[in-house]
């Protein structure tokens, strides 16, 4: 597994975790040729480009929620902005959570729970203006 796919299960499993206000899961984006048991190739298409790695709810208001995790440096896409963009002007929470490789994973996904909190407080303070 590469940095960012360890990145983002270790947020998955801390966003998860029993008490927390949100339910989150893995999402592939794009297509996929697989080859079955019977030799068979089919075409797995997954989520449509741009679309978060993590998606789910929050719990009690139901908000759509997306994160994007990336890894320093790392930059969204034009279609991850984009999605972005449209899911916040929707009235969903959208984060993008970042792994520091200076400072390692569990103290990026202190600051990744800290964000998606940050942004669903956020959310609920638009929802009572």
């Amino acid at each position: 597994m590469n940095a960012e796919t360890l990145f983002c299960s270790a947020v998955e499993r801390r966003l998860c975790a029993p008490g927390s206000g949100v339910r989150v899961a893995r999402i592939n984006s794009g297509n996929a040729i697989i080859t079955g048991r019977d030799g068979a190739t089919r075409v797995f298409r997954g989520a449509k480009r741009g679309t978060g790695d993590l998606a789910g709810y929050v719990v009690g208001e139901g908000w759509h929620l997306e994160i994007e995790c990336k890894v320093d440096g790392g930059k969204q896409t034009p279609a991850q902005r984009a999605r972005e963009h449209a899911l916040v002007a929707a009235g969903c929470v959208y984060v993008v959570v970042r792994l520091s490789t200076v400072d390692g994973l569990d103290p990026s996904v202190d600051r990744a729970a800290a964000a998606v909190d940050a942004a669903i407080h956020a959310r609920r303070h638009r929802a009572e203006a």
